[in-house]
């Protein structure tokens, strides 16, 4: 009996707290919010990638190829792709470089397998 009593108060503070975090999915409907989650994206998260101009599929993209949401925007805002981007990093070329290649024509070419 005394167990239930106490687990009733706890439940619904935690149930109160949840529903009351400030900036979770505020300005965005439930479609966004599904697609989002549907992502792997939390709610914060989802913000600031939503606020940097990305969707939810393009987002999760960038993050599966390991770029942070600082790196992608970079990257993205000089027109690379995703696969672009991790080319030319695979390779251990850097933005303002792959920039400049590009500009002269040149692709990023991977190092050889060694067999």
């Amino acid at each position: 009996m005394m167990s239930k009593k106490l687990v009733m108060p706890a439940l619904a503070l935690l149930l109160a707290a949840c529903s009351s975090t400030p900036g979770n999915w505020q300005g965005m409907s439930n479609p966004d919010i599904a697609q989002w989650q549907a992502a792997g994206f939390n709610a914060a998260e989802a913000q600031s990638w939503k606020a940097a101009g990305f969707t939810p599929s393009r987002g999760l993209k960038w993050k599966q190829a390991g770029f942070s949401l600082m790196e992608a925007s970079r990257w993205q805002q000089q027109k690379f792709s995703v696969d672009e981007a991790s080319q030319w990093r695979k390779i251990g070329v850097a933005l303002d470089e792959a920039v400049a290649n590009r500009n002269k024509g040149l692709m990023p070419i991977p190092p050889a397998k060694i067999e």
